[in-house]
């Protein structure tokens, strides 16, 4: 029964950290594939935008915080080749100011 006690708290004493760790990208997976959408076809139009996010749902990320991670690397490496920023990969995804005006703004489009 000790045994069974020790190794139930070993794992969850090796758990807890990785729920208790929060993700580095800040704001909903959704506002962040919006905003990549919008980067990407360099639009806010509607209609163009569900396309993109239509064909982005077809990814199977393994949790949230992966998939934003990923929505701001193919942001980062659209601004850096188009010219909007000057930085590398890596700088970018450490800026924590760099995101789009969905997450920005919470997904409000009335920024008041």
């Amino acid at each position: 029964m000790k045994l069974l006690t020790a190794c139930l708290l070993s794992i969850v004493f090796l758990v807890i950290p990785v729920f208790a760790e929060e993700c580095q990208v800040k704001g909903l997976k959704i506002q962040w594939l919006t905003d990549y959408c919008m980067y990407k076809l360099e639009t806010d139009d509607i209609l163009e935008i569900d396309a993109c996010m239509n064909d982005d749902a077809k990814n199977n990320y393994k949790d949230d915080c992966f998939a934003k991670i990923k929505y701001k690397r193919k942001m980062c490496k659209i601004a850096i080749e188009e010219e909007w920023i000057k930085n590398t990969v890596q700088g970018c995804l450490t800026d924590q100011s760099f995101m789009g005006s969905t997450v920005k703004h919470s997904g409000k489009t009335n920024k008041k």
